[in-house]
Formats: structure tokens, sequence, C-alpha cells
């Protein structure tokens, strides 16, 4: 189909071969069809094409032609096969839906289109309107013009709350403010706060549209043939974040009305209670100097920019991890890790690749390796796999009433005897006595009943980025990177070394992990298959391998290197949004302070320089966001 003209082409079958056709009788019939432009039949080639009017239905167009055409035995095809109008229907709605797609997107251009022509209006005129400041008829109606103009959004918007039953004090506020302002003569004011107040509705349609479009673009991309991996996931994320309230934004909406209010009671007290003070030209002193005061004060009730740039900045964070393949729970989770000063690995899968590779059978026993192998091959540990790459179950004895026990060993019977291969504390806990292994490799302690018959040590290869990720927690975040493990000393002390680690944590349980993590202010990184007992039951935890409902973050990959990127952005955005509220509230209160003192002492009139200086504050306050895309150093 074409842009501009709807043009349909079908090939064409007979389904009934001995009755005569009439191409001419059949194409007038066609040609009586409403919405039809052109349309035509070729018996010869078995194609039918048409052109349609921009206000016919599609569908109906399609069942007329399907309707006529049958009469005369013939059908339609679709991909060279028979078309049925259940399949048409299907079809006509693919188009439907790509033309409703589209419309929205023309209408949020459109929106965006009309926004930014009636601001750039209301601008010309107010700052045409300074200008001609000597003619003060001409430049009086610029300014009623303009704010008319910049006032367009704010009355649309107004309306739209009263309809939606949303809060819109803050557009009353600035509504009554700027009337005020243009009935006391401060025309350019009141057309600059309005004309402010506009701007930020185009900044936030622009970001609103900003995450409509990358949520088109994730339905699309999860809807083809082709989609990626994990593009529901991140489909899920995006709508999420623009649904719901993070607990930033819930609390400056919990009291932006406690806000207000105040504002508002401010500005009625310093309209009104000074004056008092002169009770003889109290009318002249309250509207020549306090009422001013009061009613700018009422102006500075603007708070949007700050509530907006606490959705841009967890977007933008978001965006980056997502793009480097790290997938938070949600948009909030980011600000959870900011506080972190202890980093908890574990070891399989984490700091190695988790591929392991037995190095030697150590016992006296004949038969050991072939008791071993037999034991290991029905698991899901690394060893086992490794058992399972090597050896033929049918070259191998039968175990029975076997029992895996997550980071610590597994347990079964073979020709009638009790097996135990595990790490030393599993072995101790059922009363056999051990040799102490020293080495770097991973001794896999074996015990027949109760007794031990020989252990199998077992490397694993670090992973390349290992070490990289540790240095650069340590040194770059300074959150104390720690190993926790459940394998002997020698073996966790290894990796300490070799990775420069400022501590590891030898024979670990499973539930000496989840109670050594959910102390302080610690998160855990395990891998997703090998750990996830620990990833679940941990109050901040990181998976690597894939995604994880239990986890805060889940790293896709396996690689260990995004963990201090993750890291860094968790606590980027949380000074982002501790500095924007800081520096967004101290500047507006400063700002007002300082209007009150000047206007009330020395009668200098910067209302308008004040008001720009904070707005410009509270707009840098959705640029700080911005930082948040960026990765992190």
């Amino acid at each position: 189909m074409s842009k501009d003209r709807r043009i349909y082409s079908y090939s064409i079958t007979k389904t009934d071969s001995d009755e005569p056709i009439s191409q001419e009788e059949i194409n007038e019939r066609l040609g009586e069809i409403q919405g039809v432009i052109n349309i035509a039949l070729n018996l010869e080639n078995l194609k039918i094409d048409y052109e349609i009017d921009e206000w016919a239905s599609e569908y109906d167009v399609l069942s007329a032609v399907m309707e006529i055409i049958e009469n005369y035995g013939l059908a339609l095809k679709f991909d060279n096969e028979e078309i049925e109008k259940i399949s048409a229907e299907e079809h006509i709605a693919e188009n439907d839906a790509e033309a409703e797609e589209k419309d929205k997107k023309r209408s949020r251009f459109a929106d965006f289109a009309e926004k930014v022509i009636v601001l750039s209006i209301a601008v010309i005129l107010t700052v045409i309107g300074v200008c001609l400041g000597v003619n003060k008829n001409a430049s009086m109606w610029l300014f009623m013009i303009a704010y008319a103009f910049a006032a367009y959004e704010i009355l649309f918007g107004v309306i739209t709350e009263i309809i939606e039953k949303k809060y819109l004090f803050e557009e009353v506020l600035v509504l009554v403010s700027t009337l005020i302002m243009l009935y006391l003569g401060y025309r350019a004011t009141a057309c600059v706060v309005m004309i402010a107040y506009s701007g930020l509705s185009v900044l936030n349609f622009t970001f609103q549209d900003f995450i409509l479009k990358k949520i088109d673009a994730l339905k699309s991309e999860d809807q083809s043939e082709n989609a990626s991996e994990n593009v529901s996931d991140k489909l899920a994320l995006y709508e999420k974040l623009l649904a719901e309230n993070s607990s930033d934004e819930a609390f400056i909406l919990k009291n932006r009305f406690k806000f207000h209010v105040a504002l508002a009671i401010l500005g009625v007290l310093v309209s009104f209670i000074p004056p008092l003070f002169h009770i003889s030209s109290y009318g002249a002193t309250l509207t020549n100097k306090w009422l001013p005061i009061g009613v700018w004060i009422l102006a500075f009730a603007i708070i949007s920019p700050l509530y907006r740039s606490i959705k841009s900045t967890y977007y933008f964070g978001m965006n980056k991890l997502i793009n480097n393949g790290v997938y938070p729970k949600d948009a909030e989770s980011l600000k959870s890790l900011s506080d972190i000063d202890e980093a908890v690995f574990d070891k399989t899968g984490v700091l190695n690749l988790g591929r392991a590779e037995i190095v030697d059978y150590k016992s006296d026993r004949d038969n050991f390796i072939k008791i071993v192998n037999s034991a290991l091959i029905n698991g899901n540990h690394p060893i086992s796999i490794a058992v399972r790459e090597k050896c033929n179950p049918e070259e191998l004895f039968t175990a029975t009433d076997f029992k895996e026990i997550q980071n610590r060993g597994i347990s079964c019977k073979i020709n009638g005897k009790n097996y135990i291969l595990g790490n030393k504390k599993l072995l101790a806990e059922n009363g056999v006595e051990t040799d102490e292994y020293s080495g770097e490799n991973s001794p896999l302690y074996v015990a027949e009943n109760g007794v031990q018959i020989g252990v199998v040590l077992v490397k694993y290869t670090i992973t390349d980025n290992a070490f990289g990720a540790v240095t650069e927690l340590s040194e770059d975040t300074l959150i104390k990177p720690t190993l926790i493990s459940s394998d002997g000393l020698s073996t966790v002390d290894f990796y300490k070394k070799q990775l420069g680690l400022s501590k590891a944590i030898a024979s670990a349980s499973t539930d000496y992990k989840i109670s050594y993590v959910n102390k302080g202010k610690k998160v855990y990184v395990g891998n997703k298959d090998a750990d996830s007992e620990v990833l679940e039951k941990a109050n901040t935890s990181v998976s690597l391998g894939g995604y994880n409902d239990n986890s805060k973050f889940s790293v896709i990959g396996s690689d260990v290197k995004e963990v201090p990127s993750l890291l860094k952005i968790c606590k980027r955005t949380a000074k982002i949004l501790s500095l924007n509220l800081k520096l967004s509230l101290c500047v507006k209160a400063l700002c007002i302070a300082l209007g009150i003192v000047l206007m009330s002492t020395a009668n200098i009139n910067i209302f308008i320089w004040l008001f720009i200086a904070d707005f410009v504050i509270q707009t840098l306050t959705l640029l700080l966001s911005l930082k948040n895309s960026t990765d992190p150093v």
C-alpha cells in the first residue's frame, strides 16, 4: 500500500472451472462497489487490482469484491493460498492496526507542533511588547494576546484534568497569580510566568512521547517473528515506568498540596498583613507594593519540573542498564542499591566461568572413578555437567535415592551402599572425618557408608573480567568486594589473592550466606542457576546468567564486569535525585526570600528575573537527569 493511495492487488483462483466466465461482466459489477476508484480483473493472469477512496472501508470493499467473484466460481488468494472470509478479516484488522498506529504518531506530532507554534507566538509577542515599552497602549495589547496564547495550554490542561478528576491546584495558583499580575499592570511578568509554565508542558510532552516511541518500537519488535530475547521484559519495564510512580514521585505528589497551601497562605499574609501598618493608605500600599509581592509568591508554586525530573532520571538510568544487558526488577530498584558498602560474590558462575574440570581422582579404591562418576552424572552442578560430557551412563553404576544439596554436594545409593560427595562441612555434618586438603583446586570429598574413601580435585577457570570488576569496585566505588563460598579455606584463599578481594569466607552454607548478606548494607551477586536459593532469600541481589524475578537486577549474560557499572548507576541515580530535590527547593526558597526583602525594603522590582532564575534551575533538574543516560566512569 502506498502512503497516499490505497491500492490492493490479489491473485485469484477458479473454484468452478466448468462454468463460463465473462470478464467484462465481472468488471462491470466490481465497478459498482462503493468506495472503489479503479478496479480490474484479469482472467489471463488470474489477478485483480483495485484502488479505494480515502473514506472507504478496506474491509467493506474487500468483502464486496469477494462476494461478487464467488458468484462466478472465483476466489481470492493470499500468499498463493485460497483465503476465507475470516482470513480477510484478520488481514484487514492488521491493516487497520497499522493505520491506527500511524494515526497515533501523526496525532502526537500534530499535538507537539501545535504546542510549539502556540508557545513560539507567545514568546515573539512578549519580546515585541517589551521592545515597544514606550508605546504602552500597543505593548499592553501585545502582552494580552501573548498571555492568551501562553495560557491556551494551561487552560486546556485544566479542563482535561477537571474531567479526569486530577489534582490542579498548581495550575489554579499559576492562573490566579498571573491574572492578578495582568490587572496590576505587571503584564510582562505575567506573560513570562505563563510562557514558562507552557514551556514545561512542551518538555513533559516531549519526554512522554520519547517513552511512547520506545514502547511502540518494542511492541512492534515483540510481535515480529524475529523478536529478540527479553524484548517482552523490556516492554513491561518501560510500560511500568510510565504508568507507576516511584516513592520519590509519590513523596512529591503527597506533599505538593501542603507546599501549595503554604505558598498560598504566605502569599495572602504578605499581601494583606503589612499594609495594616499603614492603615491610612491601606488600599494604595496593598495594590502598589504588597499585593504584587503576594501574587508573585503564588507564581512560585510551580514544582512540575522537579516532579518530571524524577521519572526522567529513572528512565535514563534504566535505559542505560538495559542497553548494557542488565534488567532491573523495576525502575525504583536503581535507588535500592545506592547505599551499598559491600558486594558479596559467589564463586561458581560469577568469579569463574561456571565450567568445572576434574583434575584428579585421589583414592586407593580401584573402582573409585566409576563410583564418583555414577553418583555425579545425575546432578546439575558444573562438576556433574563435566562428567556427563565425558561418560556414557550405560557404562556406570545405577545410582538411587539421589539427592542434590545446593552448594554443598550430593547423596545417593550405589549397589546398596550410601555415598556422600561434597565439601568438608557436609561430610562433617554426617559424621564423616576428612583429611585436610591444601591447594588451589576445589576438593570434593567422597564418603562410603560414613567413611572417606577419597577426594576429587576440581578446577574452575577464573573469568577474564573478574579481576577488573573487583578492582573497579574497590577503587572507584569504595565498595568492599567479598567472596563467600562453600569451598575450603585453601581454595577461597587462592581466589582472594588472585583477584585482590577485600575479604573471603570459606565453607559457607546456604543459610549462612543468606544470614551474612542480609546483615548491613550488602548486595549478593550470584549465578541464576547455581545459587537460586540465596538469590531468592537475599534482601538485595544481582543475578547473573539470565532474568530472575527474585533479584533486584538480572545480568542477562554472565559477565561480572557489569556489576561495578550497575552499582555506579545506582549511586548516581540517588545522587541526581537528591541533588535535584535540594537544589530546586533551596533556590525557590532563596528567590522568594530575596524578592520579599528587595521589594519591601528597597522597592527594587526584580520579580521577573528571580522567577526566571528559579525556572532555569528547575529546568536544570530535567537536564541533570540526562546525565544518567551515559556510561558511568
